[in-house]
């Protein structure tokens, strides 16, 4: 199953009233941060997990990377394969890629993986430029990439909930 791109933000304005806080992924600089560090790249694969999360960024960078010239995209896909098809795959990656962490969590068959696993895929290949654009991986071999702000943000879902009950 692929999923299609949908702007949440956008859809829940047509519904009506709502609220939240919505993480910006932006998997597009992140490609343009890669190709100003290593202009010579011309592979960039992105690794994601078999959660919502994962599904959700991969469907994203695959609409965000529609039209980058000279770029082959390639997507090694937790649903997909196994812990170690997809070190295999990352070891095998042609000269002049890079990688982009976009999460690791959950495998192919729902197993939960630790953090010292995904510094284990990157260590397969250790000559290859390593990315995120969620977070995962920095300080643990990705050297950087366009990521989001998380926070707890209940001060705000909690005014939003009071602007909501005072028809604000």
């Amino acid at each position: 199953w692929e999923g299609r791109w949908l702007n949440m933000s956008r859809a829940a304005r047509r519904k009506g009233p709502s609220g939240g806080v919505v993480n910006i992924y932006l998997p597009r600089k992140t490609v343009e941060l890669i190709l100003r560090f290593f202009p010579n790249t011309r592979n960039i694969a992105l690794l994601t997990d078999n959660t919502y999360g994962g599904i959700s960024m991969k469907t994203l960078f695959i609409k965000e990377a529609e039209g980058i010239p000279n770029i082959n995209f390639l997507y090694i896909d937790g649903r997909e394969y196994y812990f170690t098809e997809i070190k295999e795959r990352v070891k095998s990656l042609p000269e002049n890629s890079a990688l982009i962490i976009g999460t690791w969590k959950v495998n192919r068959d729902g197993q939960y993986y630790l953090n010292n696993t995904l510094e284990e895929i990157i260590r397969t290949n250790p000559n290859l430029p390593v990315f995120s654009m969620s977070g995962a991986g920095i300080g643990d071999g990705a050297i950087g990439g366009y990521i989001p702000r998380y926070g707890v943000h209940a001060k705000e879902i909690v005014g939003q909930i009071e602007s909501y009950h005072r028809g604000i």
